[in-house]
């Protein structure tokens, strides 16, 4: 486990970031953080991946992993768990944990356990054009930890004191637990600002339906940003009782500055129409040098060995990289083919010098092409 951290003035006060590992037949790991002074001020933006051998506990269960923040006999840490000890995959999860000034920014930690299709969080009030929710959540079984459907939750704001998990048609009503993590600008001056956008999975039967190489996709209309100060947190779910992302994975990147491009690995019509939640977030000048948003294709076989992004010259330990799909849903690769076998949904990205992004699957991912985008955040001092 390593970490990395800087610090800041502003409103992002300091990171931190540490590779988390879960051994097989383990369900949770506790991470102390070197850098952090104060967790209920903290922000985890997690990816994961699985290093079993079956393949069918690769796929969704593999990035199912449930992250939190907690005050561990007076250290700040990172609590990384998933809903069983599985026997059959271990798990690397890689989290960058953001630390903002209480002054700037407000976040607000949420963590319940239900059945219900609709779990709520109940949350200060907020300005909903300034907050944007992370969220995190896990089944309780091993049985559910590697079932497509329950990985097919949306969070968003329902309004402004309420977060909201909806689960998938198909997701097992059992126990399952969620974490929530609003973050709201508070500051006079500004520190960012967010979109909301809620679309209908439609299967790529409305206009402006878009192709790129063998994804199908669509468009969704934003004001406009400035995409070098942007980023994207994403959230889906569909109305299926048996097909979760196993085949319908989700990717989201910019199409210029008015648009959110979402990419799914799959145009099976036979399935119902489920709903997608996006965010975009924008700092205000002087929060961050810049956000890139490296679009990659994986086209030649991608079989478990890691892959890298190339970016321009950057500085390593001012930066973090995020995931467009977010919290237990890091599938942050998606796959180019309507196979069904989709272990590479669960990868990692990582900052491994400062102009690579290292992207690893899941072990033993099958050789189809693969699709998938990632922001890279860069803060000043």
């Amino acid at each position: 486990m390593g970490t990395l951290s800087q610090q800041y003035g502003s409103a992002i006060a300091k990171y931190e970031k540490v590779t988390v590992t879960i051994p097989v037949s383990v369900a949770s790991v506790t991470q102390n953080l070197s850098f952090i002074t104060n967790h209920a001020m903290c922000v985890p933006f997690a990816t994961a991946r699985g290093s079993g051998t079956s393949v069918s506990y690769q796929g969704p269960g593999s990035h199912n992993v449930f992250v939190e923040m907690i005050n561990n006999a007076g250290v700040p840490a990172v609590r990384v768990s998933r809903g069983n000890a599985q026997a059959q995959f271990g798990q690397t999860v890689i989290v960058y944990v953001v630390q903002f000034d209480p002054a700037y920014v407000r976040v607000t930690q949420s963590v319940s356990t239900g059945t219900a299709s609709t779990i709520n969080h109940t949350i200060p009030t907020c300005v909903l054009a300034k907050t944007f929710v992370l969220g995190y959540f896990r089944p309780d079984t091993a049985l559910e930890q590697t079932s497509a459907c329950d990985t097919c939750v949306t969070v968003h704001l329902s309004s402004v004191t309420n977060v909201v998990f909806t689960r998938g048609t198909g997701f097992n009503t059992s126990s399952h637990k969620f974490a929530s993590y609003a973050v709201e600008d508070i500051s006079s001056s500004g520190v960012f600002d967010v979109q909301h956008i809620t679309r209908a999975t439609d299967w790529w039967g409305a206009t402006n339906d878009a192709t790129v190489g063998a994804h199908a996709g669509d468009i969704v209309a934003i004001s406009s940003i400035a995409t070098n100060r942007s980023f994207i947190l994403g959230s889906y779910r569909i109305n299926s009782a048996s097909n979760g992302p196993i085949t319908f994975g989700y990717s989201f990147y910019f199409s210029g500055a008015t648009g959110v491009y979402y990419v799914c690995a799959d145009r099976n019509a036979s399935f119902d129409v489920g709903e997608m939640r996006i965010q975009v977030v924008t700092f205000l000048a002087g929060i961050v040098t810049r956000v890139t948003n490296p679009i990659h294709a994986f086209n030649a076989p991608f079989t478990g060995a890691s892959a890298t992004i190339t970016l321009a010259t950057g500085i390593l330990n001012k930066s973090i990289v995020i995931s467009p799909t977010h919290g237990a849903m890091c599938n942050t690769m998606v796959e180019s083919s309507s196979n069904n076998a989709n272990p590479r949904m669960a990868s990692t990205y990582e900052l491994t010098s400062a102009t690579q992004v290292t992207v690893t699957p899941s072990v033993g991912s099958p050789g189809y092409n693969a699709w998938g985008a990632c922001f890279v955040l860069e803060f000043l001092y």
